[in-house]
């Protein structure tokens, strides 16, 4: 399943000014590409993710879980 999101962000530090698709690692422009390349890095690391759970105890937690599921899509998830 395939959205067509339009992103609110008038600094241009999440989304690249030309095509409007967020900033991501790998460099993609076009948004249907980085939606299936965000859904395979996502399978990918929700299955390392069953293999080793994170425990959810604070808000933290559920932050690293975030930055463990998108860390090969977007840089900003790594900070």
């Amino acid at each position: 399943m395939y959205n067509n999101y339009n992103y609110v962000d008038n600094d241009y530090i999440y989304t690249d000014k030309n095509t409007g698709v967020l900033k991501n690692l790998p460099g993609i422009s076009c948004s249907k590409d980085l939606s299936f390349f965000e859904s395979i890095s996502v399978i990918k690391r929700t299955n390392e993710l069953f293999s080793n759970p994170i425990m959810i105890e604070t808000s933290e937690t559920l932050l690293l879980i975030l930055k463990c599921l998108f860390q090969d899509v977007y840089e900003w998830y790594n900070k």
